[in-house]
């Protein structure tokens, strides 16, 4: 089996991320995106985003069940807005997998968080689901981490953000693969926190990078790290690989794993 995450940035690499989703779709059984829109407005663009990506995705992917999990709504790239739109994270997963339960943990704030101008109190969630594989429970954690400040260090926030994730997987008594775009830097605790009794795939493959010049210049730095997998031991890991493109400004994480 094998397993797509990537941060799509709202889908402002248009053509580049949609036609690179659809040649992966050929071999990729789950993905795992975040940063996606979803909008009854009708609008397509709005500050580079594409407000209703979850729509367009759903329809370049027909083969996958697709599941939205709405982490807020009525802000677009830091801005509030007069539309309705909502952000979150979205699993597809391939129609021949049963899905047997899916939903949402909030890791910051709540879905009644009234977010601030500075949008320091953005909501988090993980988004999950349980699949059915060979005859085994596969936990699948979609992670959107918190993202200020932008340093990518621990803050209680973020120890408490990965306490929670933790405590989450932990009652789950089976395989399980948590990923997504934490927004932490691998020597911080709280990556230590989440590596209790899960291996880290970015550390044990020695992966080097997880952004790209796009992230490097439209931020001003060169943080070199967001992204991570973990896997518990009953997941056999065949092959992990982050691959250097430009259709997000984070790269895409593809593990290849058995059970």
């Amino acid at each position: 089996m094998k397993l797509l995450s990537l941060n799509v940035w709202g889908g402002r690499q248009g053509k580049l991320l949609t036609d690179y989703l659809v040649k992966q779709a050929e071999g990729i059984d789950i993905f795992c995106f975040q940063e996606v829109f979803s909008s009854s407005s009708g609008l397509g663009d709005y500050r580079g985003a594409r407000v209703n990506l979850f729509a367009e995705l759903a329809e370049l992917l027909p083969d996958y069940q697709a599941i939205f999990s709405r982490t807020y709504g009525g802000w677009v790239d830091m801005h509030p807005v007069d539309f309705e739109v909502a952000e979150g994270q979205a699993l597809f997963i391939k129609k021949s997998l049963p899905v047997k339960t899916s939903g949402q943990v909030y890791i910051h704030g709540s879905d009644t968080t009234q977010i601030i101008e500075d949008f320091s109190n953005e909501p988090k969630d993980l988004q999950y689901a349980v699949l059915e594989v060979s005859r085994e429970d596969l936990l699948i954690a979609n992670v959107h981490g918190k993202w200020h400040p932008g340093d990518k260090l621990d803050t209680p926030e973020r120890l408490e953000q990965s306490r929670i994730i933790k405590a989450f997987v932990d009652r789950h008594r089976g395989p399980k693969i948590i990923c997504g775009d934490f927004n932490l830097v691998p020597e911080t605790e709280s990556i230590r926190m989440l590596e209790d009794k899960m291996v880290n795939l970015v550390k044990t493959y020695h992966i080097s990078n997880t952004r790209n010049e796009i992230s490097w210049q439209t931020y001003g730095n060169k943080q070199h790290f967001a992204d991570f997998t973990f896997v518990s031991p009953e997941v056999k890991v065949k092959n992990f690989e982050v691959p250097y493109n430009l259709v997000s400004d984070h790269l895409p994480m593809i593990l290849k794993f058995d059970l």
